[in-house]
């Protein structure tokens, strides 16, 4: 059984029945892709725009926090303490309170699988370079096995 396709439908922002806004949404399974248009109120529309002004918000903040790392220093927060300081936050800021808790933590766990991804990239590009043998970075060179004799260096008289 397929699921029901709807036609492509207007971007976000155009105008549709009765003057509304339309928002479409695709929803993709094992199935086939759906797609569902949100026609929001003013007053929903307004809402929307708000959880999302606060999921950007938070996401910068957690963006903010993990290019303020630098080597030598502590690690950034992870998703748990990122939680723990965002209930500080909204505690604090009532407009940070207005919103949803739960767009908010979307947003950091959004963020936390984004960093592992790219983690996990660097990682397994990291492994490739060392299975060909290649430097990694300047610090890291090719391993060598077995003790290392050097001759001692002397240095030339130049007699002029």
């Amino acid at each position: 059984m397929e699921a029901p396709s709807y036609g492509a439908g207007r971007k976000s922002g155009t105008v549709g029945h009765a003057g509304l806004p339309v928002l479409s949404v695709t929803v993709s399974s094992l199935i086939g892709v759906s797609r569902y248009r949100l026609q929001p109120t003013p007053a929903q529309e307004a809402a929307l725009l708000k959880h999302c002004a606060h999921a950007r918000f938070v996401w910068n903040l957690a963006v903010a926090q993990h290019a303020h790392w630098r080597p030598g220093r502590r690690s950034a927060p992870g998703f748990a303490e990122q939680c723990r300081q965002l209930t500080e936050a909204r505690a604090e800021f009532e407009w940070l309170r207005a919103g949803s808790i739960i767009v908010q933590q979307q947003s950091l766990k959004d963020f936390a699988q984004a960093m592992a991804n790219a983690n996990a990239d660097v990682n397994a590009a990291r492994n490739i370079k060392h299975a060909a043998g290649h430097a990694v970075s300047a610090r890291e060179g090719p391993r060598i096995a077995g003790p290392v004799h050097r001759e001692p260096q002397r240095d030339l008289l130049l007699v002029g």
